[in-house]
């Protein structure tokens, strides 16, 4: 479907909390969404076979000021694959792109719900959230996110505040352009215990992350952590970064293939040793024939 306007793009809306009271068995695949005037996608008490294969996108004028991607309260959800969530415009108010609180809460000892392969590009002259995982069972791998803003930037932000929400953040691509941006943000230290984080890039000028204290480069987060003992700090080289998040090269961001994420959103089957974030780098094979 292509969806143009209004002040959601869809809206859907269960009954109350608790697995008896959510809409269920809902895909919401291959649609192309934009222009909404608050909410492009707006979520309440619902649970997702499947949100995946969508493009999401502001309009190319400001509106409400607002943006949110994804905004989903109470929701289960399978699969959060391979979308693309971006601005057209330079926001002038909060932006969001994929917001989540109680996220697989439903029900006890339900599984993570698998974000992957999302490519997240917002402009704002406010704050900026990429990715909001509050009260969240998820495993967050191959992302790439590029946050550009004058203001608070939170690349993946965190409720750290219990073991009973377990994030796994893996092999995924954070670039935050303001000064003091943060491309990773724990509320608390709590729950780090139970959480795997490793393999990711977390780039922008000033600071590595927060974690109840801000940090500046990967060696003093990961001995505050224990966390995050492969992942690195480093800026990397996009093809067109007003376009997609696609790189030039690897340098840098390798990482070893998750079982989870096989391909990468292009479907391109990934190798052993992979890259960070949602596109898997295939050089180039060129021969090189001297002149006479």
């Amino acid at each position: 479907n292509y969806i143009d306007g209004g002040y959601y793009g869809i809206y859907l809306y269960g009954q109350g909390t608790g697995i008896a009271n959510y809409n269920t068995n809902i895909y919401i695949d291959s649609n192309e969404i934009t222009n909404a005037y608050y909410y492009t996608n707006y979520f309440y008490y619902n649970s997702f076979k499947s949100i995946s294969n969508n493009t999401i996108s502001s309009g190319t004028t400001t509106k409400s000021g607002y943006f949110y991607g994804f905004y989903m309260i109470y929701a289960d959800v399978e699969r959060l694959c391979n979308n693309k969530v971006f601005t057209r415009v330079t926001m002038s108010s909060t932006v969001y792109g994929i917001l989540t609180q109680y996220l697989n809460t439903s029900t006890t000892g339900m599984p993570n719900a698998l974000y992957a392969n999302n490519e997240i590009r917002l402009n704002g002259s406010s704050s900026i959230y990429p990715m909001y995982l509050y009260y969240a069972n998820v495993d967050v791998i191959h992302n790439s996110i590029y946050a550009n803003s004058t203001s608070s930037t939170y690349g993946i932000y965190n409720y750290g505040g219990s073991t009973s929400y377990i994030h796994n953040i893996k092999n995924n691509n954070i670039v935050c352009t303001y000064s003091s941006a943060y491309p990773i943000y724990i509320t608390d230290v709590t729950a780090l215990p139970v959480w795997t984080m490793d393999y990711n890039n977390y780039y922008a000028s000033s600071y590595v992350g927060y974690c109840g204290s801000t940090y500046n480069t990967i060696s003093t987060w990961q001995s505050a952590t224990s966390q995050d003992m492969h992942s690195v700090s480093v800026a990397p080289n996009f093809y067109n970064i007003n376009n997609s998040l696609l790189l030039l090269d690897e340098i840098g961001l390798e990482c070893p293939i998750d079982s989870s994420v096989m391909t990468d959103i292009k479907n391109v089957m990934r190798d052993t040793t992979t890259t960070m974030g949602c596109f898997h780098f295939v050089p180039k094979m060129y021969d090189v024939f001297p002149s006479e």
